[in-house]
């Protein structure tokens, strides 16, 4: 019987029934693809109390910069190992919310491209560039500014961290001790 986020799983707003997780799948870390159904990771948007209050009055995941989604298991993980999968505070990861099924095929894992996204690609992390996720319907709704800035927020920490502290260090290597 799963403990922590999972214990009492959300119901969806006029459903009858406790929502059972969905499956996605794996890709290779080396490809920005799709996770589709039928293979075997299940997605869950980790949230606090009041997020998941909201999520089962409006029926809707709502995210300003995306959505992001953590296989099953690493949300039945202790609160610790949570926090350190998604950079999440330990509020943000007490509840679990499954994906729907069909919204599967939208959800991407990041590409590695630097510290922070090595970072959320070890932690199983995935993303959709959307601003609602409809639960009955799995329909998303995108806006090009919100999925423009999801990216930012995603990549935002790498760039800056090849274009800021990159060449400090090539300039402290050259033998230059002030900046």
């Amino acid at each position: 019987m799963p403990q922590g986020p999972l214990a009492a799983r959300p119901v969806m707003p006029g459903a009858s029934r406790p929502l059972g997780p969905f499956v996605a799948s794996e890709e290779p870390f080396w490809l920005f693809t799709h996770t589709r159904p039928g293979a075997p990771v299940r997605l869950v948007h980790l949230t606090d109390e009041a997020g998941l209050q909201g999520i089962r009055q409006s029926g809707q995941i709502v995210g300003n910069h995306g959505i992001y989604a953590v296989p099953l298991e690493v949300a039945e993980k202790p609160i610790l190992l949570r926090v350190i999968h998604t950079g999440l505070p330990p509020s943000r990861t007490t509840q679990a919310v499954p994906i729907p099924e069909q919204a599967l095929v939208h959800f991407r894992r990041l590409v590695p491209i630097g510290p922070y996204s090595a970072w959320k690609f070890a932690g199983k992390v995935y993303y959709v560039p959307a601003n609602t996720l409809t639960l009955t319907t799995g329909t998303l709704s995108t806006s090009l500014p919100t999925s423009t800035m999801s990216r930012i927020t995603l990549y935002g920490p790498d760039v800056a961290f090849y274009s800021v502290l990159v060449p400090a260090g090539i300039y402290f290597l050259n033998g230059n001790p002030e900046p």
